[in-house]
This record gives structure tokens, C-alpha cells and sequence, in this order.
């Protein structure tokens, strides 16, 4: 069963919730997706005074969504960066309300 767009929204919301701890947490309504993966933006716009420019910020985990099942992978930029950008390059635009 792969999930859905609306369901990978929602569970980036959920992570949301939990890894900002600051503001009223949010998940980017725009993200990337593969084959594997859906990917958003996790952070607070409140923590940042509106300041996009700090959405995830430094230490914050990037988080996957794996679409097979719904399973959140973190992977966290400092170690994992030539990984990241590698899968970065194979992802394409997604607009999860749009779902």
C-alpha cells in the first residue's frame, strides 16, 4: 500500500509538532517527492519572526516520508549530506493540499 500525498502532508505535521518546540509549528505546503520519498520543510515561521530564510534550521533533522508505508526517516544534513544531495537531484516539486 503506498500512501498518499495528503497522508505524507500529514505526517510531516505531526513531526512538525513534535521537532519545533518554539511558535505554532508548520509543514511547508509545498515539498519534493521520488519514487521512494516525500520530503517538506519542517519549522516554525513564528520561531523566525516570518524570516523564511530559517525555515529548518541548522541541527533540524530533514525528514522522509517513505511512501511504501508511511514510515518518517530522518536524516540529518551534517552527516549525511552527499546522501542527501544525491537524493535531492532524483526529487520533483509536489504541492501536498493540492493532493
Amino acid at each position: 500500500m503506498v500512501i498518499d500525498k495528503r497522508t505524507a502532508y500529514d505526517i510531516f505535521r505531526k513531526e512538525a509538532d513534535e521537532m519545533v518546540k518554539v511558535g505554532t509549528p508548520h509543514v511547508k505546503e509545498t515539498g519534493l517527492e521520488n519514487d521512494e520519498f516525500f520530503f517538506a520543510t519542517i519549522a516554525a515561521l513564528e520561531s523566525f519572526q516570518g524570516d523564511k530564510r530559517f525555515l529548518n534550521p541548522p541541527g533540524t533533522p530533514v525528514v522522509l516520508v517513505r511512501k511504501s508505508d508511511g514510515e518518517v526517516v530522518k536524516m540529518h544534513i551534517q552527516t549525511h549530506l552527499e546522501e542527501w544531495v544525491d537524493m535531492k537531484a532524483t526529487m520533483i516539486p509536489v504541492h501536498y493540499l493540492a493532493a
